[in-house]
């Protein structure tokens, strides 16, 4: 069956053209449809999305689920060696063991050296009822990330952190909530002081004190014990 069709154009044609623009128009449709139905019974490609395998670093956040409601001493790999040769975290450490120049905030001397150094004490991280969203909230300068899981501008390529005995150590333990009012009643502000969740131990802190110790590397997803 051929259809018909007259354009304007088409009007004052020849039948026989009008024929021939008829069939021309019948065939595009059959190949429309066949087209479209062939388009249908095609399967559907679903675009392959490959899901990475590879173990994410740790993150603060993440970290802080296993350092949670403890406390502890963080350090590096090559130091935590010295630690374990002497038998206890000392506050002034043989220049053969830490060269001063390495340690946190020594580029002013004593005068600027952190607040617990100070006081003659070993720096603890107090993670007892830690609650990062509302101490980040409180503490706006405060710098607890940098620290966890690994000292990002110490240039270390691994941690150790050594959990501590809180109770072996409680003679000389001083509190983060103790150091800070200590910190403020004596104006000690020129010696920086991470607010409540740094504490002190005053005096060297014997190895025998130490509860147990995890390793973490640069592009760990968690960190691993070691034996002492």
């Amino acid at each position: 069956m051929t259809t018909t069709v007259t354009w304007l154009g088409m009007r004052n044609g020849s039948a026989a053209q009008q024929r021939t623009l008829g069939d021309g128009l019948f065939a595009l449709a059959f190949c429309v449809r066949l087209f479209t139905r062939q388009r249908r019974q095609q399967p559907c490609r679903q675009t392959e999305v490959k899901v990475s395998t590879r173990r994410q670093s740790l993150t603060p956040t993440d970290a802080l689920k296993t350092l949670q409601g403890k406390l502890w001493h963080t350090t590096s790999k090559s130091r935590f060696e010295g630690i374990l040769k002497c038998g206890s975290i000392l506050v002034n450490s043989p220049e053969n063991l830490v060269p001063n120049g390495e340690r946190w905030c020594t580029g002013k001397g004593p005068d600027g050296y952190p607040c617990v150094r100070h006081l003659g004490g070993v720096s603890l991280f107090d993670f007892h009822d830690f609650c990062p969203d509302t101490y980040d909230h409180e503490y706006t300068q405060s710098t607890w990330r940098t620290f966890v899981p690994i000292c990002s501008q110490c240039g270390w390529d691994s941690a150790v952190w050594l959990e501590i005995d809180r109770e072996k150590v409680s003679d000389a333990l001083i509190s983060g909530e103790k150091l800070l009012k200590t910190w403020n009643e004596d104006k000690l502000h020129r010696h920086r002081l991470m607010p409540i969740l740094e504490a002190a131990h005053l005096g060297d802190l014997p190895i025998s004190a130490v509860a147990r110790v995890l390793l973490y590397k640069q592009g760990w997803a968690e960190f691993k014990p070691i034996d002492l």
